[in-house]
């Protein structure tokens, strides 16, 4: 019996760490993805929001 549960227990084991295979592989994805929405985010916005700001001051 003590054999069996040792078998559950490790195919237990190689399930989970496929899973954490494909977490790990999907954040790698969602991570990229965040990590260009930030880069992109910087280019536009701080010259965006120095634009608005010189606009604000030049209209008072």
């Amino acid at each position: 019996m003590e054999k069996n549960s040792m078998i559950d227990w490790k195919a237990e084991e190689d399930t989970s760490r496929l899973t954490v295979f494909a977490n790990e592989h999907f954040d790698m994805w969602t991570d990229r993805m965040i990590k260009a929405l930030v880069i992109f985010l910087t280019i536009v916005g701080i010259p965006f929001t120095i634009h608005v700001l010189l606009q604000f001051l030049f209209s008072l």
